[in-house]
Formats: C-alpha cells, structure tokens, sequence
C-alpha cells in the first residue's frame, strides 16, 4: 500500500490535470468561456507554490499546524487562486483574524445609477474577540447561531481553530478546521445567510475533488449545447463524460440533455432522442417544452424537416414555460422555415426579434427584412433601439453603434445591396457625428 503523502501527491496530481483541462476549456474560448461558477474570479490560474520554510514559519507564528492535505497543496501546487466557488484564499488572507459575524448587503441600482432598493441580513451581535487559528475549533456538530440564540460554545470565537478556504458568495465561507476531533475537515459557514456553521467536505482533498468533478460536469452540459459543430470538443468533455454518465443515471435532467447533445454531435440520432426523452422524463420544470427544443435541435442536425417544423410547433403550442425555451424554438422556427423557403419565414422572423429583444443577432435579422421590403427607415430605427434594448455591451457610445450597425451594412454589401448599404451607412456616420460632438 502507497504511504500516505505518496497518495496525497497522486491526487494533487491529478487535480492538477484536470484544472489544466478546465483552463484550456473554459477560460481561453469567448464566447464559450468562463461557464463555470466562480470562474470569472479565480480564471483556474495557480499563483505558485510555498516553501516548506515559509509554510513552517507561518504555522510556529500562529501556534498551529496545517492539516497534511492542505500543506502538500500549499508545498506542490499552489498559494491561492484556481479552486470551488470563486478560488482559494492565500495563506495570509485565509489566516485573517475574524472579529464579526459575515454579513450580506445587497443595493439595486438602475441603470442611470440611481439606488433603488437595499437589503441586509439583520443585527448580529459583536465578537468578544477576534478569532484564533491556534485555539481550539468550537464544536463538534453542526451549530446555527439563530436556534442557539447565538450564545457562543465555551465563550469561544466560532471561528477559533479554522482558516478560511474561500469565498462561496452572499458572505458564506468554507473553512479548514486546523484542530480538534474535527481537523482536517471543511466546515461551511452560512450564517450570513441565516443558516450555521456545519461540516461541508471529510478533508480538504475531498472538497477539492468534489468541486472539480462538479465542475467539469456544469462546464460540459452548459458547452455542449453551444458548441460549433466544425470544431473538435476539448479533453475536458472526454474527462467529463463518465461524470455526467453517472449523474445521468441518478435522475440529472441536464446530465441527460448533455448526452443528447453528444450523441447529436455524433450523428447518432436515435441514442440522441433516447436521452432527450430520458430527460423529460425526469425534469421538474416543463419537461414537454425541453422535449420539444432538443427534438427540434435533432431534427435538425438530421435535416429531417417535417420533423424538425412539428417539434417547434409541439414545443411553441405549449403557452406556460421559460422564456429561454421559447427564445430556442423560435429561433428553430426560423431557422427549419428558412430552410423551406416558406412563405411564413418573415413571420417567424418578427416573432423572435419582438420576443429575444436582447439578441443582436434576432434584430440585426428583423432590420434585413425590413430593408427587403424597401423600409430602410425601420430597419434604422430598429437598430437604434437595439442599442437601449439589446446586450450590445460595449465600453463608448461609438463602438455600441459600430457593434449595432456595421453588420447590417457588411451584409448588405455581401448581398449585392449597395444602395441600401450606402443608407445605413449615412445614418451611422450621421450618428457617430454627433457623438464625436
């Protein structure tokens, strides 16, 4: 049998590949990037590692010794950065001292910046003192502040005896119990949340590579959907798979909708429609409606277009459901009528754009088929509007007409449009003009 650290190193190891594979897959791919939670902030980078020296050093200061899975992280692989929710602390930010109960405080504002409302978790009581990674951790089963009338076990800091991990969201923190029966152990703290402080994970490792499967499993079922046909998926869809496969089996509906979409990609249509039923079957919220948008994405791929026209209108004559799901079947809607040349494709067409006002791609659409019918007008107009309703997210008022016009104006010269093209272009340059002014 390996010793201990021979088998804390193996794992380290492979957390480290499979972080590798999340980096290469879901950080350095816009528009497909950063579809992890919390991936946004930690970007899977690892910041380096710590000496043993310096490691020692910091635990003779604060009169504690780190539990041996966390120090062999902190001595192989890295001081902070990749890891759950939106990556780990440094030692040095984990180890400051906590003096209060975590608080949310949440402030809505519009878009000109004005407050509109505000929101917080209620008083807490003050800390007699801060805490202290070298005292002892203060339970031995799970506490909640609000039961226990936040009376504090032994007159002890509730966070004597840990380090915080990092930051879940909302003011909820995972921490690494440093001493007592409980060492070794991750305990969240969800007081901020009017919730307690119970255990999360049986050791650091654990925590680790229990955030790396979920991770993996979300980043592929929410790729997969959006994912070019012409291009090769990343190994992180391969390391995905049997995780996906085993949530799948245990009643995961987007584990099931993920498998459609792999079969899809592998022209396997039949194994697609298996786990696209599969998936209604255990789906909780409009199961008939996601039916209907993964049969419609498989008619499709499978150029069945009587198929394909009767899953969009299964799915669109079912009123109640998401706003998400429509957008999909809508956008199926245009997209198999386009494909028959039917005379009901400009009605499609303003059905998106009046319903998926935040798609450029829905309203840049509508505008073409407004200059087809000879209304270059409209389809300026449209695109003025666009700018207050669409995501066209860009930092001056300059590139936002850019972003919203010059694809029209490109298209139309593709097409042979000239006069038109020349139009639309007055009407941006006439805009930029003021602008500039």
């Amino acid at each position: 049998m390996k010793p201990s650290s021979e088998i804390i190193r193996d794992r380290i190891e492979r957390a480290r590949r499979r972080i590798d594979l999340l980096r290469e897959a879901d950080f350095h791919d816009p528009p497909r990037c950063r579809l992890v939670f919390g991936a946004d902030g930690h970007q899977y980078a690892l910041s380096g590692a710590m000496t043993e020296e310096a490691i020692a050093a910091v635990e003779r200061e604060g009169g504690f010794a780190l539990p041996e899975e966390y120090r062999a992280w902190l001595e192989t692989m890295s001081n902070g950065g990749a890891g759950p929710y939106y990556g780990l602390y440094t030692l040095a930010d984990a180890l400051q001292p906590q003096d209060a109960f975590p608080q949310q405080r949440v402030v809505a504002y519009d878009q000109e910046g004005n407050e509109l409302a505000r929101a917080s978790t209620g008083p807490r009581p003050v800390l007699d003192r801060a805490s202290a990674p070298g005292k002892p951790f203060p339970f031995i089963e799970p506490w909640n502040p609000l039961e226990s009338g936040f009376a504090i076990p032994n007159d002890a800091n509730p966070f004597d005896g840990t380090l915080a991990l990092a930051q879940q969201g909302c003011g909820m923190t995972s921490l690494l119990v440093l001493n007592g029966p409980h060492r070794g152990e991750v305990w969240s703290d969800c007081t901020s949340e009017g919730g307690g402080i119970a255990k999360e994970a049986p050791s650091f490792l654990d925590w680790i590579e229990a955030w790396l499967e979920s991770a993996l499993a979300e980043w592929v079922i929410a790729a997969l959907p959006r994912w070019p046909d012409d291009r090769p998926l990343p190994a992180a869809a391969e390391e995905a798979l049997p995780i996906v496969r085993a949530q799948a089996q245990r009643g995961h509906e987007g584990s099931w909708a993920a498998l459609a979409y792999l079969h899809l990609r592998r022209g396997e249509f039949d194994q697609a429609l298996t786990a696209a039923d599969a998936m209604a079957e255990v789906a909780e919220a409009e199961p008939e409606r996601r039916r209907a948008v993964l049969h419609a994405a498989i008619f499709n791929k499978a150029r069945d277009l009587p198929r394909w026209l009767e899953a969009v209108n299964r799915g669109l004559a079912i009123e109640q459901g998401w706003a998400s799901s429509k957008t999909a079947l809508l956008r199926e809607r245009v997209a198999v009528l386009r494909a028959m040349n039917s005379p009901d494709l400009d009605t499609a067409i303003e059905a998106l754009a009046a319903h998926d006002v935040w798609s450029l791609e829905a309203q840049l659409d509508f505008a073409r088929l407004c200059i087809r019918r000879r209304d270059i007008p409209a389809a300026i107009r449209r695109l003025d509007e666009t700018l207050h309703e669409t995501g066209v997210m860009e930092t001056s008022r300059a590139a936002q007409l850019e972003n919203a016009f010059l694809p029209l104006i490109e298209s139309l010269e593709r097409d042979g449009e000239e006069a038109a093209a020349r139009e639309v272009r007055v009407a941006l340059e006439g805009r930029l003009g003021e602008v500039a002014r």
